[in-house]
């Protein structure tokens, strides 16, 4: 089965082959730039290094705080929350770095 796919696709491209094979001789010769897929590049490490700085300081998923630590915090989060608790229904790091691609596009 594989061999009838390259067998089939070697009959489509034959005819094709010479021509882009003397296209491709020229290309590397013709004058050109990249200088669109550079700024696309450094766009993209940007946002890596702003996602990164973000997620350093974000807690862990999983956490605790120490109450007495924080000064008057107990008054201020009067059984809004357990010491322990967790944020489990956040972005993953995974689903924040796809998301960062898409904004870099």
């Amino acid at each position: 089965m594989v061999n009838e796919a390259v067998a089939k696709f070697d009959s489509l491209i034959k005819p094709f082959e010479d021509k882009f094979l003397e296209y491709l001789e020229g290309k590397s010769n013709t004058d050109h730039s990249h200088s669109e897929f550079e700024e696309i590049r450094e766009e993209i490490e940007e946002n890596e290094k702003e996602l990164e700085e973000k997620l350093g300081k974000k807690a862990d998923i999983n956490h605790t705080h120490k109450i007495d630590d924080i000064e008057s915090l107990t008054d201020m989060l009067n059984k809004k929350a357990d010491k322990e608790h967790n944020h489990d229904n956040y972005a993953t790091r995974e689903e924040l770095n796809f998301l960062s691609m898409q904004r870099a596009r």
